[in-house]
């Protein structure tokens, strides 16, 4: 995949006479050979998460919490009021 990559496209036309043959081919060969910095990538950004979350993160996230919540007293309460209401209508009218 490495020598399609670095192959011109006078070269490449000896093998496929189409020129979208020819792009998808030096597109797929450039893809293969950056997915797996890709992966490692993903996979160092998984653990750093991981790791912080058993760090204890748990407690800045409801510090921020409170903060994007500042000045909304409802959101500190524990408790919870709620009020139900039932209406009735008397009389058969219409």
């Amino acid at each position: 995949m490495a020598v399609i990559t670095i192959m011109s496209d006078d070269d490449l036309l000896k093998y496929h006479p189409s020129y979208g043959d020819r792009v998808v081919v030096q597109n797929f060969c450039h893809r293969q050979l950056r997915t797996p910095d890709r992966k490692n990538a993903l996979l160092q950004r998984l653990r750093a998460k991981v790791k912080a979350h058993s760090a204890g993160a748990e407690k800045d996230e409801e510090k921020t919490s409170l903060k994007r919540h500042a000045g909304n007293r409802y959101v500190e309460k524990k408790e919870r009021r709620i009020k139900l209401s039932l209406l009735r209508k008397h009389g058969g009218s219409k």
